[in-house]
């Protein structure tokens, strides 16, 4: 047995004697543990086959699927030809969640506020309902709480975006009666200049809070302040879990993985991932997803390219093989 493969093994053991502990109290039943469903995003293009081979290097099938639509215009928003082909006749065409951009380019927050899109959102209802997609979890406008991110944030105007989420969500609907939304907010290293309420579309179109998370930070720190802070900060974990608790909605981690420490993160950082499955563990989630990608600033995979053995040991352990 080679060091590695020894060292892998001791990380997995000893993160999953951590958990232990970190959860030893935690509530159990639907959205912890086991009934938690646990995902997935690998990269465009991602099919069913990438997505099994993510499973199958974790030990475990996968329960749901992030994927994103392609927003660079409508046609590509509305007609999402791409998506229906890479999931035809797989079982992942119902355990999707589907990350909807609000606006493609040229568009404005403005006019779809007062219903200009309405018309390319019951479109895409339609669609997704004829193509066995009609009870998916869609997310629009996600990490409405970032001022950089996207063109939809919240930050400039929260009514309008509270009003463009609400009448997309409406207009799916109309088409996928059993479509269910996910109000997405992020941990901001680059700042949350607005406060959650301001953003929230209503419960009516709400039906999950999710969260997006990394680890990272907007100053270097030490893997328990940095973790700390993803907690603790404006717009942290313990925020948003309460926010959702206080809607009386469930609560989702729409997108996690460690972080590079080129862009703010600790690399290969398993206490992250006893963390942060702690975390989980102990406020309840209806689902989580790991972003498995490499972007050219940070590089998040545990099987892909061996840049984090560690924490892809821990993650294993901790939710490959629960």
């Amino acid at each position: 047995m080679s060091s590695r493969v020894r060292r892998r093994g001791l990380l997995a053991a000893g993160a999953a004697a951590a958990l232990g502990l970190l959860v030893a109290d935690a509530p159990t039943g639907p959205g912890t543990g086991r009934g938690r469903r646990s995902g997935a995003y690998v990269g465009w293009p991602q099919t069913p086959a990438t997505l099994d081979a993510f499973a199958a290097a974790r030990g475990r099938r996968l329960d749901v699927a992030g994927e994103y639509l392609d927003g660079r215009d409508w046609d590509h928003l509305r007609d999402p030809d791409y998506l229906f082909d890479a999931y035809a006749g797989s079982a992942y065409a119902r355990d999707l969640v589907l990350s909807l951009p609000l606006l493609p380019p040229g568009e404005s927050l403005a006019d779809a506020a007062d219903g200009a899109h309405e018309r390319h959102w019951a479109h895409l209802g339609a669609r997704l309902d004829a193509h066995g997609m009609g009870s998916v979890v869609v997310r629009p406008g996600w990490e409405a709480n970032s001022p950089v991110n996207y063109p939809w944030s919240a930050v400039p105007d929260p009514a309008a975006y509270r009003a463009a989420f609400a009448r997309c969500v409406r207009a799916l609907r109309r088409e996928a009666p059993a479509l269910r939304s996910d109000f997405s907010v992020t941990v901001a290293v680059d700042g949350h200049a607005v406060a959650l309420a301001d953003a929230y579309p209503g419960d009516d179109v709400v039906d999950v809070v999710g969260v997006d998370v990394y680890d990272m930070s907007p100053q270097p720190l030490t893997a328990a302040e940095r973790w700390r802070w993803c907690r603790t900060a404006p717009g942290g974990l313990d925020e948003v879990a309460a926010f959702a608790r206080s809607r009386g909605k469930p609560l989702a981690v729409d997108e996690w993985a460690v972080a590079s420490p080129s862009w703010g993160g600790g690399g290969d950082d398993p206490g992250f991932v006893v963390d942060l499955v702690g975390w989980m563990d102990a406020v309840g989630v209806v689902h989580e997803i790991y972003n498995e990608v490499r972007y050219d600033h940070t590089d998040g995979r545990l099987f892909g390219g061996g840049a984090n053995p560690g924490a892809a040991a821990a993650y294993s352990a901790l939710v490959g093989r629960s």
